[in-house]
């Protein structure tokens, strides 16, 4: 009744497929709509010319220079199999404690989600497809980037860092290294993945789009499904424009805190 696609490329050839089959369908409605926003990086300028290109280049120089000269100012990347797991434990701490204060992450809060990813990364660090990327200072992992890495391109899919380093901005100085290594081993695009969050375009020179391809039967129930599906969708983005980012951040704590309790709940049932 509802055919819902979400997070298509822009390029992907399964939009010319779709239109052919659903487009002119009478039994059914199709739309295809902008979806997600994908900032990205093009390094074939290098990493000089990449960093002249960003938005704070002698904030960061500056900002590194302090944290370097830390005791034990170390950075590492990780993509041994016998070594990314502890890697992805300590990512996944520093996920925790960034997120604490706002109830938890949607991205890494589900313990089914976690226990894809413990499988997941050996996996690919077998195939060498996998990276994670850590700041360390005074003995400790104080930020750490996860991301995903095939021929010239490179993802980065999830990071974590200590709050208690936020005011030394271990993230910011984190990320621009990320980019700069990148660069030295030859990768060509750095991607960002979905979110317009600001300190994407600290760095990001431009975005890609992904697309929404939605098919609903005419019947009523159909057409109410996706009416509601849609209804989330705005009262979510209305909420954002509306209300303080405090009062979002506290109905974001109780809604994942909820979801934290039934889930042990059910799992000790």
């Amino acid at each position: 009744d509802l055919l819902a696609l979400d997070g298509l490329p822009a390029d992907s050839p399964l939009l010319a497929l779709l239109a052919w089959q659903l487009g002119s369908d009478g039994r059914r409605g199709y739309t295809l709509s902008t979806h997600q926003i994908c900032p990205f990086l093009d390094l074939s300028a290098g990493w000089e010319g990449t960093l002249a290109k960003s938005r704070r280049p002698h904030q960061f120089g500056r900002l590194l220079r302090a944290v370097s000269g830390l005791d034990g100012f170390e950075t590492r990347a990780v993509s041994e199999p016998a070594l990314v797991g502890a890697a992805l434990e300590r990512l996944l701490a520093l996920h925790d404690q960034r997120w604490a204060e706002q109830g938890g992450s949607d991205a890494m809060t589900l313990p089914s989600v976690r226990d894809f990813h413990r499988r997941l990364v050996p996996a690919l660090a077998q195939r060498g497809m996998v990276r994670f990327e850590e700041l360390w200072v005074e003995g400790a992992c104080r930020a750490s980037y996860y991301g995903f890495e095939r021929g010239d391109h490179y993802w980065l899919y999830q990071t974590g860092y200590d709050p208690g380093w936020a005011k030394k901005s271990v993230a910011f100085i984190r990320m621009g290294l990320s980019i700069k290594e990148a660069s030295e081993r030859g990768v060509r695009w750095y991607d960002l993945l979905r979110g317009t969050e600001t300190y994407k375009f600290d760095w990001a020179g431009g975005a890609r789009v992904t697309l929404s391809a939605q098919a609903v039967a005419r019947r009523p129930a159909a057409r109410l499904l996706a009416s509601a599906r849609q209804l989330r969708a705005a009262t979510e983005s209305a909420a954002e424009a509306v209300f303080p980012a405090r009062s979002l951040d506290a109905l974001r704590h109780w809604r994942r805190s909820r979801q934290r309790r039934e889930l042990a709940e059910v799992s000790q049932g």
